[in-house]
């Protein structure tokens, strides 16, 4: 006997009837099989719920409640809903298997049977189940293959990325090496969007997405995808056009994070399979027969002069993985934007089109409700702080991977920040009996204890309940982060850590207000001058430090930045990071 007989035998079977005969007849058919008994509906629904059969074998016509509605009060509960039902029946009128149907049964055998066919409808409807388990554990164990590879390659990329944005900021390393670590940052970003193009098709596919509307500027929206897009195209050599309608709304109302996702991969595809030419991006307001004042019926269109697509490949190019054209263009992408962007446009309640003869040309149409009084963005050039005014501020930083916390306390330390480092909940619980933090960055996945216990231990403890807990995760399934937030986490970000996230995150919950250059370059003092400030401050003279400082001001207007740095340094009497600042600054 192979494995899957083995699986079928050992399948439990309810047998619901209240006819003595009939159950000693059927178990003798199913002998092969673990047989329980009910003799009424109320007695079955109970031992459902407590045996959890594979199989429910359900007569008709029993007093006080009948199969029908037997089944019905089965389907409608969480714990037994999935069980297939099988009719067993004199009933044999049309309306009475329909009616069956209706209430959940799965198939309908009419009595008097045979034992052949009961035993084969019983062996069907059992490996379908087993097939639909198989499935369910192989889309289980998918989804958790995708949550831990993303995960594994988020915390790598959490430490490039991070670091690249240190760089960016250094002007000095930037004009010595500014092209190479723009090459690394692109390269991470690619990765990046790679991840997310799978764990996207997983989500997809798992009906797991959902779509999330919200207000937005439709004009300043565009502008940010043409932008992007011209980059793209002049890098290629090749013309890009935007033609959008003059009677487009300003204000809508949809899903604007994957409305951009799905443009971004149309307008992506179109600039990377066209050689030369021109990629034009139109954008137009329909009139509609039965349109109200309060939509607005709007078409995306890409078009493009690239090498088109053959008629047998139309719809295979929006299968996942499925590529077209040269092999290496095929390289460029995971063969998922389409296939994305389809399901995306599906979930809208539209329906993405193509049409390919000399080039291509990608449109759908959508519903947007309009939205009035939305103003135009105020686009600010961004700045990263220095420093924060006010009193000092401890942090926490709890997480294994040594890259990561090295990463979080180079950009943190350099704001200002008194910090602290754990590798697991354990050991940061020993941490905090000396050192009180105002905020704690949490990565969630660490050995010994996570920190989803972490944060639950905290909470109830009546010292520590209050400090803020942001989650700091390689793990971005929706799930993580409702899991984070419902053990006692304040907030969720998501590796890579981007820069500005992170600040925009500790400006809300520690109500900080940050201390910005004025786009100054920073001017260092002569080396003679650094000298006699260090030798002040290895001996602690904060009165000397602040004397000096005051004199340097007065000579020279230009050293604004650097004594504002010593400044905040010595206010909090940090004199190993002022020593450290002072000898880098000699070297400069």
């Amino acid at each position: 006997m192979n494995n899957n007989s083995t699986v079928l035998y050992e399948s439990i079977i309810l047998i619901i009837d209240d006819e003595p005969t009939n159950l000693a007849l059927i178990k003798i058919y199913l002998k092969a099989y673990k047989i329980l008994i009910a003799r009424s509906g109320e007695e079955g629904i109970k031992l459902a719920h407590s045996a959890q059969p594979h199989l429910i074998l359900l007569d008709v016509i029993m007093p006080d409640m009948d199969g029908f509605e037997t089944c019905r009060r089965l389907k409608s509960d969480e714990q037994t809903q999935e069980i297939p039902v099988l009719f067993m029946t004199v009933l044999s009128d049309i309306e009475d298997k329909l009616k069956g149907f209706a209430a959940g049964g799965v198939d309908y055998i009419t009595k008097p049977f045979h034992d052949k066919e009961l035993l084969a409808r019983v062996q069907t409807h059992l490996k379908l189940q087993q097939a639909l388990q198989a499935a369910e554990t192989a889309n289980h164990a998918k989804s958790q293959f995708l949550a831990n590879m993303s995960h594994e390659l988020r915390t790598p990329l959490n430490a490039i990325l991070g670091y690249t944005q240190l760089f960016k900021d250094d002007k000095s390393l930037m004009e010595k090496q500014g092209k190479q670590i723009d090459i690394i940052h692109r390269s991470g970003e690619h990765l990046l969007m790679i991840i997310n193009d799978i764990l996207d098709m997983s989500k997809i596919e798992a009906g797991k997405i959902e779509l999330e509307s919200v207000d937005f500027h439709l004009p300043d929206f565009l502008k940010t995808l043409v932008e992007m897009s011209q980059i793209k195209a002049q890098l290629k050599g090749i013309s890009f056009i935007y033609e959008p309608m003059p009677d487009l709304p300003t204000g809508v109302q949809g899903d604007e994070k994957h409305l951009r996702q799905i443009l971004l991969n149309l307008l992506s595809n179109a600039i990377k399979f066209t050689e030369q030419g021109q990629v034009i991006f139109k954008v137009q307001s329909l009139k509609m027969k039965e349109q109200t004042t309060k939509y607005s019926h709007i078409r995306f269109q890409v078009e493009d002069t690239g090498i088109g697509i053959p008629p047998e490949q139309l719809e295979k190019i929006f299968l996942p993985f499925h590529q077209v054209g040269e092999q290496r263009l095929q390289r460029q992408g995971t063969g998922l934007g389409l296939a994305i962007s389809r399901q995306l446009v599906h979930l809208m309640g539209s329906e993405l089109y193509v049409e390919s003869t000399m080039g291509s040309t990608f449109w759908f149409d959508l519903d947007l409700p309009k939205v009035s009084g939305i103003s135009e963005p105020v686009t600010k050039e961004q700045q990263m702080p220095v420093g924060f005014r006010g009193g000092k501020r401890n942090i926490l930083i709890i997480d294994d991977n040594m890259e990561n916390r090295l990463f979080l306390k180079t950009m943190l330390l350099g704001l200002g920040f008194e910090i602290a480092e754990a590798v697991n909940g354990r050991d940061a619980l020993i941490q905090m009996t000396h050192f009180q933090p105002q905020l704690i960055l949490l990565d969630l996945v660490m050995p010994e204890m996570d920190g989803f216990e972490f944060v639950r231990k905290i909470r109830q403890n009546p010292s520590l309940k209050d400090i803020i807990v942001i989650a700091i995760s390689a793990k971005v399934f929706q799930q993580t982060k409702q899991e984070s937030l419902a053990a006692g986490c304040q907030d969720f970000i998501a590796k890579p850590v981007q820069f500005a996230t992170l600040l925009e995150h500790l400006q809300t919950h520690l109500g900080l207000e940050w201390i910005y250059t004025q786009a100054q370059n920073l001017v260092f003092p002569t080396r003679e001058k650094l000298e006699e400030l260090l030798a002040l401050v290895e001996i602690h003279h904060i009165t000397g430090i602040h004397q000096y400082i005051n004199q340097m001001k007065e000579f020279d207007p230009k050293l604004g930045l650097f004594i504002s740095t010593v400044e905040q340094f010595s206010k909090k009497y940090q004199f190993e990071k002022l020593i450290e600042f002072i000898q880098y600054s000699g070297e400069k």
